[in-house]
C-alpha cells in the first residue's frame, strides 16, 4: 500500500512537467514554422513563464505546487537509489569499474547539447553552429583535449574484457542508452539541417532576383549567358558562371540594403588577360609621363559591352575606371627639396590623372635614392593642400628611417 502511494504521488508530481512539455513542443513548432529558426528555448518557455509569474506574484497555491513537483521526485529518486544500494550490497560486491564505465557515457551528452542548442565558434569573429556542424566542432574540441578518445578506449577495453559478465538486463540497458544518445544527436541535427536548407533555398530565391537585375544592368548583352550558382551555406556570396572567364567570379550581397557589395569580375578578368600592365603603359602614354616614372594603378571597372570574345583587350583600355595605387620615380640625384618640388609639379601638371583617383585620399610616391634605397612618401590631399609624410629617407652615407611631415600649398 505504501509503495503504491509513493508511486502514485511521483506520477502526480510529474504531470505538470508533461503538460508544460506538450505546451512547449506546440510553442516550439509554431515558432519554427513562423520564423524558420529552431529556438529550443520555446520548449521551456511555458514552464519558465509559470515559474517567473509565481515568484513575482507569490501565489501561495502555486508555491506549494512547485515545492511538491520539485521536491517529491527528488525524495522519491533518492529513496529508490538508497533501496537499490542496500539490495546491491546484500547481493554482490560493488563494481567501481562498472560505475566508471556507465559514467563514461555522460560526456556524450555534451554532443547532444551542442546539436540542439548550438555552439559558438570562430577565431576573429564567432558564429553559432547547430546540428551536424556543431557536432563536428564539439568532436574536434573533445579530441584536441582528448576526452572522447580516452573514454572511447576505456569503453572498448572494458566491454571486450567484461561483456561475458554482463547480465542480460545490463546489456539491454547499455544498448538502450547508446540508441537514445545516438537518436538525441541525429534527430535534432536532421531538424536543424532541414531548417538550414530551407533558409538557404529562400535566401537563394530572394538573392537571385537582386543579382540578376544587377547583372542585367552591368553586363548588358552578356547577361543571358550568365548563371548564378547556388551555394551550400547561408552566406550572401555567390559564384557567377560566364563565358567571359575561364572560371566563375564572385558577387557578394548586402541583404539589409538589397545591393551588391562586391563584384570580382573586373579583377579576375584583368588577371586572366594580363590587362593591368597594358593599362599602366596606356596611362603613361596618354599623359606623356617621363621615362623615369612608373605608374601602379588598379583597374576598378570597364565597359564590357564594348568587348566581344576574341577582340583585342586594347579596345577596353579607354573605358577603364581606375585608382592610382603608387608612383615610382627613378633618379639617384634627388634631394629632399627637389622631391617636394617634383611632387608639387606632378599634382599640378597631372591634375586630371592624380586627384580623382588617389586611394582613400592618399597616394604613395616611391623616389629612388640610390641602387638600393627609396624614399617612401605618403601624400594626403585636402582643400588643395598636400601633406607630405616622409616615412623612409636616405641622409648622407647611410639609409635612415625618418618620419617627417611637410606641407605644400598647391595655390602657390
Amino acid at each position: 500500500m505504501q509503495k503504491k502511494l509513493k508511486n502514485g504521488l511521483f506520477i502526480l508530481a510529474l504531470i505538470p512537467y508533461i503538460i508544460f512539455l506538450i505546451l512547449g513542443v506546440i510553442n516550439c513548432i509554431k515558432y519554427t514554422i513562423d520564423n524558420q529558426v529552431l529556438d529550443l528555448y520555446e520548449l521551456i518557455a511555458p514552464l519558465s513563464d509559470f515559474w517567473f509569474d509565481t515568484i513575482v506574484e507569490f501565489n501561495f497555491i502555486y508555491v506549494i505546487l512547485i515545492i511538491f513537483c520539485v521536491g517529491y521526485p527528488i525524495f522519491y529518486l533518492v529513496d529508490k537509489s538508497h533501496q537499490k544500494q542496500e539490495k546491491l550490497e546484500k547481493t554482490k560486491k560493488f563494481d567501481k569499474y562498472l560505475l566508471l564505465y556507465i559514467l563514461s557515457f555522460i560526456p556524450y551528452l555534451f554532443l547532444t547539447y551542442t546539436c540542439i542548442f548550438g555552439i559558438e565558434f570562430g577565431f576573429f569573429t564567432t558564429d553559432m553552429y547547430y546540428g551536424f556542424d556543431a557536432l563536428l566542432i564539439a568532436l574536434i574540441a573533445g579530441t584536441i583535449i582528448p576526452i572522447y578518445p580516452l573514454i572511447l578506449i576505456y569503453q572498448i577495453v572494458y566491454t571486450l574484457k567484461q561483456h561475458k559478465n554482463f547480465s542480460n538486463k545490463l546489456k539491454k540497458s547499455i544498448i538502450l542508452m547508446v540508441i537514445l544518445l545516438v537518436a538525441s544527436i541525429i534527430i535534432p541535427s536532421l531538424v536543424h539541417l532541414n531548417i538550414k536548407n530551407n533558409r538557404i533555398n529562400n535566401n537563394y530565391k530572394q538573392d537571385k532576383v537582386i543579382i540578376e537585375k544587377y547583372l542585367s544592368d552591368t553586363f548588358g548583352k552578356y547577361y543571358d549567358d550568365m548563371e548564378v550558382l547556388k551555394n551550400n551555406s547561408e552566406s550572401a556570396s555567390y559564384r557567377i558562371k560566364t563565358p567571359l572567364l575561364d572560371y566563375s567570379f564572385t558577387i557578394e550581397l548586402n541583404r539589409e540594403r538589397n545591393q551588391v557589395n562586391k563584384n570580382t569580375f573586373y579583377k579576375e578578368f584583368v588577371e586572366e588577360n594580363n590587362m593591368q600592365d597594358k593599362f599602366d603603359r596606356y596611362i603613361t602614354n596618354l599623359y606623356n609621363l617621363p621615362n623615369n616614372v612608373k605608374i601602379n594603378s588598379v583597374i576598378t571597372s570597364f565597359d564590357i559591352n564594348n568587348y566581344s570574345v576574341g577582340d583585342s583587350i586594347d579596345n577596353l583600355l579607354n573605358t577603364c575606371e581606375y585608382k592610382i595605387d603608387s608612383i615610382y620615380i627613378y633618379d639617384s640625384n634627388y634631394k629632399k627639396e627637389e622631391i617636394l618640388s617634383i611632387i608639387k609639379d606632378y599634382y599640378k601638371k597631372y591634375d586630371v590623372l592624380l586627384k580623382p583617383y588617389y586611394t582613400k585620399e592618399w597616394l604613395m610616391f616611391y623616389v629612388k635614392i640610390n641602387d638600393k634605397n627609396y624614399a617612401s612618401i605618403q601624400v594626403i590631399t585636402s582643400n588643395n593642400n598636400l601633406t607630405i609624410h616622409f616615412s623612409g629617407y636616405n641622409y648622407g652615407d647611410g639609409y635612415t628611417i625618418a618620419y617627417e611631415t611637410e606641407y605644400i600649398d598647391l595655390n602657390n
